[in-house]
């Protein structure tokens, strides 16, 4: 019969342990002073200013040499910056919200949910299962900074893409004929032929070298492209001329397009700061030669796979998950060997190393592994 064993966890002595369950406007907290086994509960205000007189506090009660353990909820906020920064006394312990949820089911079937609550029972994680949880370890603060934006390059993409789509299905109701003329929605020349002419009757009134000058202006000097977009726009007809339609349209184009237009200048600037910083790094190549790692996906690459590996097993964890493993003989089905065998994972940190493997270009660079040279 196979037996869970505990997980051996070294240096990791600590004075209190802190449960702590956030919220906008308060934070319900459960302390645990491992000499005494007290347990005071109480809240906070979400301010910084209470969380400082509350960390000043608990560094009182751990003395100088004393350390804390800190379990909460992932994605804190901003708590987690102001916690992130006192390593030299506290460390971090993010949990999964579907363990804490869990955790709860199992103790409470009734379902019943508050804040002081679950701030007991993460404590109680911590205090109970402390060895079969992964403190966070701060990776660099460049790799945190590259990773932080291409997530919000990435929110700025997404929010274009859904403001081009409303605009799409706003010319279709009473304006098509812009996507007739331009193949691309979301270009330069699109959003600026809207923003100059947002109804085909505006449209009809501007003089053809008007139109001619505008095209020249835009990089698009095709003669025979200028004089096929001209012929569609005087055969073009209205599709409405309800004036109750229109106007509420127009005022919506022009939202969409100012807003299009600023989201594009916003994804160009996350852009420019991307590959400054992907530059400064000394493994750029190895992302960058990865099949399908162009300009965009290679720094997210880099950002994801550093900052996983600075979060990765110890050794000894390692060890002790292989000591775990079930003999071929043991009772477990195939699919669990198979289940087993699938998450056993090369560590992270080998990332580099084996993408030189598979990548005989990286071998000349001897530097990129900060100075170790790559072997096959």
């Amino acid at each position: 019969m196979n037996t869970v064993r505990p997980i051996a966890v070294q240096d990791r002595k600590y004075v209190l342990s802190v449960g702590l369950d956030w919220a906008d406007q308060k934070h319900a907290l459960s302390q645990r002073g491992w000499a005494d086994g007290q347990r005071p509960q109480f809240e906070i205000g979400a301010d910084p200013a209470s969380v400082e007189a509350w960390l000043a506090q608990l560094k009182a009660l751990a003395g100088p040499e004393g350390r804390v353990a800190v379990g909460f909820e992932q994605n804190p906020g901003a708590l987690f910056a102001m916690l992130r920064a006192h390593p030299d006394w506290i460390d971090l312990y993010p949990l999964n919200p579907l363990t804490v949820s869990k955790f709860r089911e199992a103790l409470f079937t009734s379902g019943a949910k508050d804040d002081p609550l679950d701030s007991q029972l993460i404590e109680e994680l911590l205090y109970h299962h402390l060895d079969r949880l992964r403190p966070y370890q701060a990776p660099e603060p460049e790799l945190r900074e590259l990773d932080l934006l291409c997530q919000q390059r990435r929110k700025a993409v997404d929010a274009a893409v859904a403001c081009a789509n409303e605009l799409c299905s706003l010319l279709k109701v009473y304006y098509p004929l812009p996507l007739d003329l331009h193949e691309e929605l979301c270009c330069s020349l699109t959003l600026h032929f809207l923003k100059r002419w947002p109804t085909l009757e505006q449209l009809k009134k501007a003089k053809p070298q008007t139109l001619r000058s505008f095209y020249y202006q835009h990089h698009s000097r095709s003669q025979s492209l200028i004089t096929e977009r001209l012929e569609k726009i005087a055969r073009a007809q209205a599709v409405t001329e309800d004036l109750a339609l229109i106007r509420p349209s127009v005022l919506s184009l022009q939202r969409l397009v100012n807003q299009l237009l600023t989201l594009q200048a916003s994804v160009a600037a996350f852009d420019k700061a991307i590959q400054a910083l992907f530059a400064q790094h000394p493994d750029p190549l190895i992302c960058e030669s990865l099949p399908g790692a162009g300009p965009r996906l290679a720094p997210r690459l880099l950002g994801r796979l550093w900052l996983q590996s600075c979060c990765a097993e110890s050794p000894q964890r390692n060890a002790e998950k292989e000591r775990d493993r079930p003999a071929v003989g043991s009772q477990r089905s195939s699919q669990d060997h198979r289940s087993a065998l699938v998450s056993q994972q090369v560590p992270l940190p080998d990332f580099p190393r084996i993408c030189c493997s598979f990548h005989p270009a990286l071998h000349l660079g001897q530097g990129l592994l900060s100075g170790t040279p790559c072997s096959r």
